[in-house]
């Protein structure tokens, strides 16, 4: 593939229990400018400004012409689970993670879809694997400590709490 490499950036964070993406929030991947990689960065784009509805369409949109673009389905995947629906977000993360299973946001938008669907053990498992595709996904391990919180679930919180910190003292 030619032309110019374009860094972007699309990460989902829990604040305040909803969705969001923004600076610093960052799983990056490197695609390349031109034709489907323009237009995923548009939808990037969309997705970072909370352009919701855009951000659904251009992910949409190549998906039609690429059913197999890992990164639309990851981004489509985020766009539902901040609209809240998570039916549809699950459906595009788990695609995304038969397609390249070692893929952390795809596991991660995954597991939370289900979390929010109420599916509890299936979420512990998609974000437990998250962590494992990438020690760094702090968001990952962020939805699984608020998970274990919210079911009261202390002892599992706070060991998923130490895991964090001490992937965050390996990073140092």
């Amino acid at each position: 593939m030619g032309g110019t490499i374009v860094a972007l950036a699309l990460a989902p964070a829990v604040m305040g229990g909803v969705a969001a993406v923004g600076p610093g929030m960052v799983e990056s991947g490197v695609i390349e400018s031109g034709g489907a990689d323009e237009r995923l960065a548009e939808a990037m784009r969309h997705a970072a400004a909370r352009r919701l509805d855009q951000a659904a369409a251009a992910f949409a949109e190549i998906l039609e012409s690429d059913p197999d673009n890992v990164s639309a389905l990851v981004g489509l995947a985020w766009v539902n689970n901040d609209r809240n629906e998570y039916g549809a977000a699950a459906v595009c993360a788990l695609r995304a993670v038969n397609l390249q299973p070692g893929c952390s946001p795809a596991w991660r938008e995954y597991g939370y879809a289900l979390w929010r669907s109420g599916r509890i053990r299936p979420a512990v498992r998609a974000l437990s694997e998250a962590i494992e595709a990438d020690r760094r996904d702090w968001t990952a391990y962020d939805y699984l400590i608020a998970l274990h919180d919210q079911e009261g679930e202390a002892a599992k919180a706070d060991a998923v709490r130490r895991a964090k910190a001490r992937a965050e003292e390996r990073q140092r």
